[in-house]
């Protein structure tokens, strides 16, 4: 059996990360195809079937609360870890995942009425951003873009992703013998949640990338006055258990990325989650009416005053309101590097 690729490993442990972090925002990770006649085994892997086939994708969650009038919502999570920003093609490529997919309609008999089983949504996380294009294309066809290039707390575990898979010569150094892409998945899935013994590359490589996701924990998936995605990271120290129904915060960039500011009192400020902010994407969402018109020319009005996130503990579900004010726009403004009258909003 190959070993695989640096980058395809790199992708993986990213993946697994995301998908670790993302349990207590409402996700259940999507293992096997078991009953499910939606999905299919496909090598030692998952894929899930299309109207014209069927497609590998291994990493899957289930959004575990369901809404009224939507079937249930399946995400489909792919992650690049490069070193440049990801090009329109990975865009295309999910947009056919993602069509085929939906298109794909469940019969359970014949006397049963054709029923589609689940909507899905199709998310792109990239540790290096993304081309404007790249972005433009996704945006229209409702693929969500999730950059970490500039959220400084997942730093940590992308380096380790990093030394674990520099090239190809360093995979084939610790990856073990008659190991699928797909084994090495389960194996540190298995270990993430508390298995032991599972882990078994050579030289023992793999405990710091555990322990490094470990370390974090958790992870929100934020949504800006319910429309733009976000994906918050934790400052060490910071509990979801603490987390109250309301938090005021100050969303500021602070010399390497983003992060929600509290007030600590006294005048003190304490940074809670870091996030990154692809530029161009935002200003698209906030042309189509994230921000009115007359609000992003004058900044007065009160329309990116919350960023809305969902958690579970202990089966509990809760919703978490940041409050925020308008200076973070300001800020965000200040940054850009085209003069704001040339944007068509």
């Amino acid at each position: 059996m190959a070993i695989p690729k640096a980058p395809q490993v790199r992708g993986m442990l990213l993946e697994e990360t995301l998908l670790f972090l993302l349990r207590q925002s409402g996700y259940r990770t999507v293992d096997s195809p078991d009953n499910d006649p939606t999905l299919k085994k496909h090598g030692a892997g998952i894929a899930v079937k299309g109207r014209g086939g069927a497609h590998q994708i291994d990493a899957i969650a289930d959004y575990v609360i369901q809404q009224p009038f939507s079937n249930p919502q399946r995400l489909l999570v792919e992650a690049k870890c490069l070193k440049e920003e990801i090009g329109i093609p990975v865009a295309r490529n999910a947009v056919g995942v993602l069509k085929d997919v939906q298109e794909y309609w469940h019969s359970g008999g014949k006397t049963k009425v054709a029923k589609s089983r689940y909507h899905y949504t199709y998310a792109l996380f990239s540790s290096s951003g993304y081309k404007k294009t790249t972005q433009e294309y996704a945006y229209a066809q409702d693929i969500y873009l999730i950059s970490l290039a500039n959220s400084a707390y997942i730093q940590d575990i992308l380096r380790v992703i990093w030394r674990l898979a520099p090239n190809n010569e360093a995979v084939e150094a610790w990856w073990p013998e008659r190991f699928s892409l797909g084994d090495m998945r389960r194996s540190i899935r298995r270990q993430l949640v508390g298995g032991t013994g599972d882990l078994v590359a050579r030289g023992d490589i793999l405990p710091d990338f555990i322990s490094a996701c470990r370390t974090l924990n958790f992870s929100l998936l934020g949504l800006i006055n319910g429309r733009f995605p976000i994906f918050l990271v934790p400052a060490e120290g910071v509990s979801i258990r603490s987390l109250s129904g309301r938090v005021t915060v100050r969303p500021r960039w602070d010399d390497d990325s983003w992060y929600l500011f509290r007030s600590e009192g006294n005048g003190t400020e304490r940074k809670m989650f870091s996030f990154d902010l692809p530029e161009e994407l935002f200003f698209m969402y906030a042309r189509d009416g994230l921000l009115t018109a007359e609000a992003a020319l004058n900044l007065k009005q009160a329309q990116m005053n919350e960023i809305q996130s969902v958690i579970q503990i202990g089966g509990e579900i809760r919703v978490i309101r940041f409050l925020t004010d308008n200076q973070w726009i300001e800020d965000l403004l200040a940054r850009s590097n085209r003069g704001f009258t040339n944007r068509e909003l």
